[in-house]
């Protein structure tokens, strides 16, 4: 996937071309420290964003491109 230029601003991303706002929460109550699994960041949204990126990744095309570089640097040097 292609997403151009990405220029992030003080107030905004620029993505490819498209404008999107940063959004800001509230300020929290003062002393108050997030707590990781409670606030943010629970197992399962970690798992789902590992589930993802491995659907984002092929495993399989990436080896596949692996073994033809090799393949053809083999090749290649069998003439030199």
């Amino acid at each position: 996937m292609d997403l151009g230029n990405i220029v992030l601003g003080k107030d905004e991303i620029n993505v490819g071309g498209v404008n999107i706002p940063i959004l800001k929460g509230d300020k929290g109550e003062n002393g108050y420290t997030p707590v990781k699994g409670v606030d943010y960041w629970t197992n399962e949204d970690k798992q789902e964003i590992i589930n993802e990126v491995k659907e984002e990744i092929n495993i399989d095309n990436i080896n596949q491109n692996i073994e033809e570089i090799e393949n053809t640097m083999r090749n290649k040097n069998k003439y030199i």
